[in-house]
């Protein structure tokens, strides 16, 4: 088995020959979607850990896998392998795998800067193969419109807008979807983000939640990242607050 230190090796170093290669455009660590995919044959892998609490509750989420493949200049498949889930309510302890994911994600208008925005289209569903506890019994589907404006060399903002079908304990209903993201280079490879975003609702004759976050990337090359972000809940449907550490790889 590979050494934790080898591994950062391997995410630190980036290849040699890449020094004018575009920078790295994730799709974490904050919730809004970019307006962007790797290019053809290029694999991204995004992967992180959050913590979130709500009253005596909280979860862990490990993992949060998502693969990115680059099936030409415009399109992307999607694959989330599922993440393994620890909660405690207060009353009761769950663990397990929660459902993975498939999409993908096309896009469909080319920046003009400083006014038009790249835009793309996400489409995506869940597949219910996770813990019973933890899971949905049916598909998740969600599409999801990204727009991205560059507003400067250092400003960008990004915004999401989408429409899901999700089922929550053996129920479908509707649910809308948004996000509004303001990022801030920091330098050459440091970078700032604060978002706000929120579900409308959360379940079935729910409440809607919102959620407030921000976060801090760090570049250690042209292909890899590390992220760290921390948000709170501003509806009483959302959790207190978050925490959360990932990374992300680009070949």
């Amino acid at each position: 088995m590979p050494k934790p230190w080898s591994l950062l090796w391997l995410l630190a170093v980036p290849a040699i020959g890449l020094a004018q290669e575009a920078a790295l455009v994730t799709d974490r660590p904050d919730f809004t979607e970019s307006a962007s995919v790797p290019g053809h044959g290029r694999v991204q892998v995004e992967a992180g850990w959050t913590v979130e609490r709500g009253g005596d509750a909280h979860e862990h989420s490990v993992g949060e896998v998502l693969v990115r493949i680059g099936l030409g200049e415009r399109f992307e498949a999607r694959i989330e392998p599922g993440s393994w889930v620890s909660s405690d309510d207060g009353e009761k302890e769950t663990s397990g795998f929660d459902d993975a994911g498939l999409g993908f994600k096309v896009i469909v208008l080319d920046a003009a800067p400083p006014t038009i925005p790249a835009a793309a289209l996400l489409v995506s569903s869940s597949v219910p193969t996770g813990h019973h506890a933890i899971g949905e019994s049916g598909w998740q589907p969600e599409t999801r419109l990204a727009l991205a404006w560059d507003l400067s060399d250092l400003w960008s903002l990004g915004a999401n807008a989408g429409w899901g079908r999700p089922q929550h304990e053996g129920e479908r209903f509707d649910q809308a979807v948004g996000s509004v993201a303001l990022g801030r280079s920091l330098g050459s490879r440091l970078g700032a983000f604060a978002e706000i975003y929120g579900f409308a609702p959360v379940a079935p004759r729910g409440d809607d939640a919102a959620h407030a976050d921000g976060g801090l990337t760090l570049a250690l090359g042209p292909g890899a990242q590390l992220d760290v972000r921390a948000g709170v809940g501003l509806t009483d449907a959302a959790a207190d607050w978050l925490f959360g550490l990932g990374f992300a790889r680009r070949w």
